[in-house]
């Protein structure tokens, strides 16, 4: 949902008669008067939704409910967090201007990758999405995983976009044709945009259409950009597939996740066993990616 959908009560210390009984930090989100008066969001059908996934390393932790005025509320671990946008660009101070872009080593980014595959394939087999999915998006917690967090239930799905590009949110450029034209929203949009939040793990700042200036959806989509020489190991022509105009043609989340695991998981694995063998990856986990690369960067200088 947008800002505006959903109003959200920042950290909360305090017991919220959690089945544990245990004090714990929360974030309460609630749906906004407005759209609470128009009715266009099934806020309790999500809520009861969301109570029934089971509790995934990939999602923000769901700690309960409570009612508010009449108003069902849904109260969320508070994370020691920020954005994944944030974490691939580095801003001096407060000049938001000049940002460095953050290269991750290659087994951090086939982390991170696979971290936001297993979340949006898990929310999609319980029926969520999760319009215009975006690197601001998702969450990294200070041990360097992804959390995807905000998306909606499928039904939704429609009048979410429809407010997103009201709000101008979105980069028609970027966008799927069925999103730009017909603000129209399924699986399929999804993939699109969990396409593009790769590419720009890849390639921060940067869009993986050649013709990514242009306004025609036809012609923007026809040439891609190379892939990353940096992360040749991880290539995978399948994140291509994901940009095609025709909605079928797209790639399902699940065969992504596959076809990627292929690619990554031997890596990934790699670097799990180092860190039970306690070797120096183990002493660097205490740091995100985002800083291992300051420090790497400033250990060249």
């Amino acid at each position: 949902m947008s800002n505006e959908d959903r109003n959200v009560i920042h950290p909360v210390d305090g017991n919220n008669h959690l089945s544990s009984g245990a004090k714990t930090c929360v974030v309460v989100t609630t749906l906004s008067d407005k759209l609470s008066q128009l009715k266009e969001r099934n806020w309790d059908d999500f809520v009861k939704r969301i109570l029934d996934v089971p509790e995934n390393k990939r999602l923000v932790p769901v700690e309960g409910i409570c009612v508010d005025k009449g108003q069902i509320c849904l109260l969320q671990t508070h994370l020691n967090c920020t954005t994944l946008d944030k974490h691939l660009h580095k801003t001096a101070g407060n000049d938001h201007e000049n940002c460095v872009k953050v290269v991750m080593p290659t087994v951090e980014t086939a982390k991170y990758i696979m971290d936001i595959l297993e979340g949006m394939e898990l929310i999609h087999s319980y029926g969520f999405l999760h319009p215009g999915l975006s690197t601001k998006k998702i969450l990294v917690t200070d041990q360097g995983a992804c959390k995807l967090y905000d998306f909606c239930l499928k039904e939704d799905a429609r009048h979410t976009i429809i407010t997103k590009k009201n709000e101008n949110e979105l980069l028609e450029y970027n966008a799927p044709p069925e999103v730009v034209s017909r603000s129209e929203y399924n699986c399929e949009s999804d993939v699109w945009y969990t396409a593009l939040v790769i590419w720009e793990i890849l390639q921060p700042g940067s869009s993986p259409f050649a013709f990514g200036n242009a306004t025609s959806t036809t012609t923007q989509k026809t040439v891609f950009e190379n892939w990353p020489e940096k992360y040749e190991e991880i290539r995978n022509e399948i994140l291509f597939d994901c940009w095609t105009t025709d909605c079928s043609s797209r790639p399902k989340m699940s065969k992504i996740r596959s076809s990627f695991l292929e690619t990554c998981g031997s890596m990934i694995q790699s670097e799990v066993s180092h860190c039970e063998m306690g070797t120096d990856y183990e002493i660097m986990e205490d740091l995100n990616p985002y800083e291992r690369t300051l420090n790497a960067l400033a250990g060249s200088v």
